[in-house]
């Protein structure tokens, strides 16, 4: 008997609905492109998008309560497949009225940021990255003043623009800032960010995913 229509569509991934999560560095950087190109060529799958945590993010996929996820990782996970997609040292954003946000000839290290709170996020939402900006402040000999921790990653920005303190950026979020703020490189010790494309592992991975995984290289 002939396969019926709608069922040949969803075996061959041309329709069907996929969840992913997101971390705020995903999506001012690889996301966009990744979703613009998947839409243009699967318009008949549905995509179901939650900014989250890392954390966060890694538990539910191990539930199969998304099916693919864009966040930092710590470490390999178990039943976790990962594909890395961007690798970047930080840079610092600042309060355009900061005496440092304007470059002078020498670079801007963290040791002279010694005296500027910063703002950053709760360390249980990521603590790899977390951990991974006190080893860069403890490697400077600089004791980082914490301002606020706060999530989700615009909130932070937003904080910044408001004067109250500095955050981590990478060059590849900076390319569009808002006036209030002002992108510095770092010399010296900076924390690196690392952001993947997770999914569960599956010998055989729903076809909707699997087009869209397609998409994103993995």
């Amino acid at each position: 008997a002939a396969i019926p229509a709608d069922l040949a569509a969803l075996a061959g991934g041309q329709v069907g609905r996929v969840r992913i999560a997101f971390t705020g560095l995903a999506m001012a950087t690889v996301l966009p492109r990744i979703l613009r190109t998947f839409h243009a060529r699967h318009a008949g799958i549905r995509l179901e998008l939650t900014e989250s945590p890392t954390s966060a993010q890694l538990v539910a996929l191990q539930a199969g309560e998304i099916g693919c996820g864009f966040f930092h990782p710590d470490a390999p996970t178990p039943g976790i497949r990962t594909r890395l997609l961007l690798r970047e040292r930080n840079g610092v954003l600042l309060p355009a009225a900061h005496p440092l946000a304007r470059p002078p000839d020498a670079p801007l290290r963290l040791r002279d940021l010694a005296a500027t709170p910063f703002v950053l996020f709760p360390r249980p939402h990521n603590p790899g990255f977390y951990d991974r900006i006190l080893a860069a402040f403890a490697s400077a000999g600089v004791t980082p003043r914490i301002a606020e921790e706060i999530w989700p990653r615009a909130n932070g920005v937003g904080l910044v623009r408001a004067g109250l303190g500095a955050t981590f950026m990478t060059p590849s979020e900076a390319q569009s800032l808002p006036p209030e703020v002002t992108f510095r490189a770092l010399g010296g010790p900076a924390p690196e960010s690392r952001l993947v494309l997770g999914w569960k592992q599956s010998a055989a991975p729903d076809p909707a995913l699997a087009a869209f995984l397609g998409v994103a290289g993995a």
